[in-house]
């Protein structure tokens, strides 16, 4: 459970805190950072927009790049 949850808070409250950014579109980039279509879903339809989408788009992007190379280097390891 620490293992999940710990980065997740840890990354909240950076960039609530440190970042000062907007809570729903932060929680958008977490939620892309854990290439979760299904938490990204549940984010739109509780804020009632798409702006969750804006954050979900970028993390989700670099997200699957480095689970991609991480995959890749593990195998030649």
């Amino acid at each position: 459970v620490c293992i999940m949850l710990l980065p997740l808070l840890f990354g909240y409250l950076y960039g609530a805190l440190v970042l000062k950014m907007n809570p729903i579109l932060l929680l958008g980039a977490i939620t892309g950072a854990m290439t979760s279509k299904p938490g990204l879903n549940a984010l739109n339809d509780m804020s009632g927009n798409r702006v969750p989408a804006l954050g979900y788009a970028g993390t989700y992007t670099f997200a699957n790049l480095f689970l991609t190379i991480g995959g890749a280097t593990i195998i030649r390891v």
